[in-house]
């Protein structure tokens, strides 16, 4: 098939925001944007490897307007590179700039002042909205706190005295102060008219996320970002959203952002959350993000569909290189067929239809000892982001807004049971949402090991 003829999809996730749906959010490699913006030619291929740019408006492929880039992968002095973020048309797209806390957090001699103000720089030149330079708490187990917490001592914090008066743990602390002193110098030297930030609310309890909610909310941000475990515990994500409605702040937060989770389930559930906090403030919006297609396909892994019913939904993918070379002919699109086929016929499922799985061979993607070739990888990318986008379509027709294939009954109990409830607690007086909330909490919190 040529390129002339890959049928071009309606910009469906264009409508997002008037269709009242939760955002996914490729979180981007920035080797593949910029290989993607060179947009040299594929070998053997009518395309370039800048037809796999998909945030591109006129792209004939796949197009999507959505994507996060973190400024963890970039160690220059906030100098920013030309790639298809930074030349992307910034009136029909919108990025999330993630700060790169963690890898300051975590590289030995990483963290500067100096580097607190390069990512903000950066995320100002390429992103719309910005998380602030927070310090995880999910790097305390690991140990990654402790030069932290000897430099913060040195610096005059006496934070065993802010351990006496919470008795949330000396890293905590550490985590909280640091991510405090950075919020103070974006506030300081945010450059007007530039990125929108985000407040980063972490915390791995109620009494982390509630204390650390209290100590950061004065904050004149845009929005939020929820980090650790707030991913997959709407105990935690409803806790503090019935905080800031009653704190006032609710009807002023424009985008809520979820990192590190884009399970079906999830996603369906953070819409079910944004269509009831949209009672309180209709420009709420919600996002969440993965860098699952780019890690499957470094991994040599392909998407290959999505299985939807009431035993779970989920997404199931295959391995180029485990098929011989007799198969290099096959159109890609068929081998998924094959392969979704053969998983049987007693559970509802879909193949990955993309644009790359009509246009390739099996052959395409590979070398001659079958694992996946650069271009490969470029592509497997680009399919294993357009599946994804599609699976969180379709599981959002099932079910909640297509008339001929809604069908929540084909849900899973927990993702029925904990939609009903997000949309009850916000229907309540906060005490009674609270008491509800600590009650339903095993419910609520059912889907935390399906990161």
């Amino acid at each position: 098939m040529s390129l002339s003829t890959v049928p071009v999809k309606t910009p469906l996730k264009m409508r997002l925001h008037t269709e009242e749906r939760a955002i996914y959010l490729p979180a981007i490699s920035e080797s593949w944007a910029r290989m993607v913006h060179v947009g040299r030619p594929i070998a053997g291929l009518s395309i370039t490897a800048a037809d796999l740019n998909f945030l591109d408006p006129t792209n004939r492929l796949f197009r999507y307007p959505y994507a996060l880039y973190s400024a963890g992968q970039h160690n220059t002095a906030g100098a920013v590179k030309d790639d298809i973020v930074s030349k992307r048309d910034r009136d029909e797209t919108i990025v999330l700039g993630d700060s790169g806390g963690f890898q300051v957090q975590t590289t030995a001699g990483y963290f500067t002042p100096e580097r607190v103000l390069n990512n903000m720089r950066w995320m100002e030149a390429v992103s719309d909205y910005s998380m602030v330079l927070d310090f995880p708490t999910g790097g305390i187990a690991s140990g990654n706190m402790a030069p932290h917490v000897a430099r913060l001592t040195e610096e005059g914090w006496d934070l065993q005295a802010l351990n006496d008066t919470n008795r949330l743990g000396i890293d905590y602390n550490a985590c909280l102060v640091q991510t405090k002193l950075n919020n103070n110098a974006f506030q300081k030297n945010h450059a007007p008219g530039a990125t929108k930030f985000l407040n980063v609310l972490q915390g791995r309890s109620e009494a982390e996320s509630r204390h650390w909610y209290e100590a950061v909310k004065h904050y004149p941000f845009t929005g939020w970002a929820f980090a650790g475990h707030h991913q997959n515990r709407f105990s935690l994500i409803l806790a503090r959203l019935i905080d800031m409605r009653e704190d006032g702040l609710l009807g002023q937060v424009e985008w809520l952002h979820v990192l590190g989770i884009s399970t079906l389930e999830i996603g369906v559930l953070l819409t079910a959350t944004l269509r009831a906090v949209r009672r309180y403030n209709p420009k709420f919006q919600i996002s969440f993000d993965t860098a699952s297609p780019f890690l499957l396909a470094a991994n040599q892994r392909l998407l290959a569909g999505a299985t939807f019913d009431k035993e779970g939904w989920s997404t199931q993918a295959i391995a180029p290189s485990s098929y011989g070379a007799n198969r290099n002919g096959d159109n890609l699109g068929d081998l998924l067929i094959e392969e979704m086929e053969g998983k049987g016929a007693n559970r509802h499922r879909i193949v990955s239809r993309t644009a790359l799985s009509r246009l390739l061979t099996l052959g395409n993607l590979r070398k001659p000892d079958n694992l996946m070739s650069n271009d490969g990888y470029m592509m497997a990318t680009h399919h294993n982001i357009e599946a994804l986008a599609d699976a969180h379509d379709v599981a959002h027709q099932r079910m909640f807004d297509d008339p001929i294939i809604r069908d929540p009954l084909a849900a899973p109990l927990s993702i029925k049971t904990i939609a009903v409830m997000i949309d009850q607690i916000f229907d309540m007086p906060a005490d009674e949402a609270r008491s509800k909330i600590v009650e339903w909490k095993p419910y609520l919190d059912a889907l935390r090991k399906n990161v």
